[in-house]
């Protein structure tokens, strides 16, 4: 990925934005190391229309929708079996999405070990987006049930002194 790329989809003049500049800045560096990051296409397409007409999508892919249905651009996520909205910005005067973000960290002791399960402080929403974090990785939505605001992880997946991070998206 350019930075002409990571450009046109976070735009610099948004890097107030918490969002848009963690983005920015995780992408300038992949994209300065050479890393062999591979494996998530970046799609830059004008509506929702077209962005739904993508083929042979991968976890991860990315699309800057440039109009979405309020005419503002948009940037999703692919996200196991659709797209999810990964950063709103909003048109000066207001508008957006209704919806607030939340990240949560857990340090994993011997309680949510024994029960294999966090509680998040807020009910994520199925409408957003639900990343789960282990010890940096992202863990598979096979790994892990939500029930309400709890996350329950499948047959001894976290240990005592796993690190969790959890990123989603909630109704105020």
């Amino acid at each position: 990925m350019t930075n002409e790329e990571i450009d046109a989809i976070f735009p610099p003049e948004l890097g107030g934005n918490a969002q848009i500049s963690d983005l920015r800045l995780i992408l300038t560096y992949l994209a300065a190391s050479g890393s062999a990051f591979g494996g998530i296409n970046f799609y830059d397409v004008n509506s929702i229309p077209d962005r739904d007409q993508l083929q042979d999508l991968s976890q991860g892919d990315i699309c800057l929708v440039r109009h979405n249905q309020l005419n503002e651009p948009e940037t999703f996520i692919w996200d196991e079996d659709q797209w999810k909205v990964m950063v709103l910005i909003p048109a000066g005067g207001g508008g957006g999405t209704t919806y607030n973000k939340a990240t949560e960290e857990f340090q994993i002791g011997p309680t949510e070990e024994a029960y294999q399960e966090i509680i998040l402080s807020q009910t994520p929403t199925l409408y957003e987006h639900l990343f789960v974090f282990l010890n940096g990785l992202l863990v598979s939505k096979d790994d892990f049930n939500l029930v309400g605001n709890t996350i329950e992880f499948i047959a001894d997946y976290i240990a005592d002194g796993d690190f969790v991070i959890v990123k989603y998206g909630y109704v105020p």
